[in-house]
């Protein structure tokens, strides 16, 4: 079933030190090639995932594609999304919308 729960983003890890050692304008080409890079990843996992579904799909394999919606409004209601948008803060909050819709 698509139930489309699982969080396929592009996980960088770095030392904070490190890079806040860098010059200025090499942390600002490092973050935006990063973040050019997982917009990217994000575009191929998609692609990918429509190709795997329609290779296993010519073999056979149903897919069942499921509302999400009500998952949605049980998060919602349970203080899910409140709670994380207030451990994320605004700023970042604002960017993961951006990127999968509405949630909260």
């Amino acid at each position: 079933s698509m139930t489309n729960h699982m969080w396929d983003g592009f996980w960088l890890l770095s030392n904070k030190r490190a890079f806040e050692r860098l010059p200025k304008d090499v942390q600002e080409i490092v973050a935006r090639e990063f973040n050019r890079a997982a917009v990217e990843e994000r575009a191929d996992l998609a692609k990918a995932n429509v190709q795997s579904r329609a290779v296993l799909e010519a073999k056979g394999l149903a897919f069942n594609d499921v509302d999400t919606e009500p998952f949605r409004n049980k998060l919602r209601e349970a203080g899910f999304y409140k709670e994380w948008r207030g451990k994320y803060g605004e700023d970042a909050w604002h960017v993961l919308e951006e990127s999968v819709g509405q949630i909260s």
